[in-house]
């Protein structure tokens, strides 16, 4: 399997208390927080969405989470976590082999919904019912987008949410942090490093 990328977007939680978290687990992470003061991460978990530490995360600031997934830049998984528990997950090419070395990147949870159904979940649960029609336009047109990535952004701007870490990777914003001045004013770093050395 060729390259993959995977970040996800937080919302009603504030980015320190996502920072505060992320330093007590020990993993690294950036986070941007937008005007509206909702969150887009990328952790350090680059090969492999770590599950595991996204419902952690959910569960314990008690908030909503759009995790995005990108393999190839051919097929998007789009799983949502609300305080917790992992309640959808959209595969938009079922057929496509994928395979992680842990197994555990993709929850297959097969849920038969319509797009229609789907898109006013999402609005919903992020606060922008008025847009699911919007939303369930994206994923009608999946087929127009030559690159996933180009989809999951479209599906973050139809939820009112950023969209700057898509196809992001933890170490090329690690790169950025530490040679641009201009991403160290944008992005809040959460090291991983215990506060107790």
């Amino acid at each position: 399997m060729g390259m993959s990328t995977n970040s996800y977007v937080v919302v009603g939680s504030t980015a320190e208390a996502l920072a505060a978290f992320y330093q007590a687990q020990g993993t690294r992470a950036f986070i941007f927080r937008d005007e509206r003061n909702r969150c887009a991460i990328c952790d350090d978990n680059d090969d492999e969405a770590d599950l595991s530490v996204i419902a952690e995360m959910t569960n314990t600031l008690q908030v909503a989470a759009l995790l995005g997934q990108v393999f190839d830049s051919s097929v998007f998984v789009g799983t949502i976590y609300n305080q917790g528990q992992a309640i959808d997950e959209y595969i938009d090419s079922p057929e496509y082999p994928l395979e992680f070395e842990s197994g555990e990147s993709v929850l297959y949870m097969n849920r038969d919904l319509s797009i229609e159904q789907r898109a006013t979940e999402w609005a919903s649960l992020f606060g922008v019912p008025q847009n699911s029609s919007a939303l369930a336009d994206v994923f009608r047109r999946r087929d127009e987008y030559l690159f996933a990535e180009e989809f999951f952004a479209s599906l973050l701007e139809a939820l009112a949410l950023p969209s700057v870490m898509v196809g992001a990777t933890y170490w090329q914003l690690l790169q950025a942090y530490e040679t641009d001045p201009e991403a160290r004013k944008e992005l809040i770093h959460a090291s991983g490093a215990s506060s107790e050395s």
